[in-house]
């Protein structure tokens, strides 16, 4: 028998390099994506209408890489030269940043897992 997961409230803000950041959900969809990500406002807009929960938290972690990714192209520009394997060098850029904010963010973190 498959238990059911357990019930989190939904976070509303998280911390990322040393930024405060807004999480806010609406029950109108405004565009054509479940979410998108204000960089230049810090904020994230989650949709939340006739969407399931597992749709919405997989939606904030989409979102969540996409902040997580403005740091690694940041590095990317800085850098002389693109590395030889792209894909294994945004991983390795990504990866510890998406592990920081999780860390500095439970609520957030088991918002999305769920734990």
């Amino acid at each position: 028998m498959l238990k059911k997961p357990k019930k989190v409230t939904r976070p509303s803000s998280f911390i990322h390099d040393s930024q405060n950041w807004r999480i806010n959900y609406f029950s109108e969809k405004l565009g054509e994506n479940l979410g998108e990500t204000h960089l230049n406002i810090n904020e994230i807009r989650i949709w939340t209408k006739d969407v399931p929960d597992d749709c919405i938290r997989e939606t904030l972690q989409h979102e969540l890489l996409h902040v997580v990714m403005r740091d690694c192209l940041v590095i990317l520009h800085d850098s002389t030269s693109l590395p030889q394997d792209l894909e294994e060098s945004i991983i390795r850029m990504c990866s510890p940043r998406l592990f920081a904010l999780l860390s500095q963010n439970p609520k957030l973190r088991s918002y999305i897992y769920g734990a």
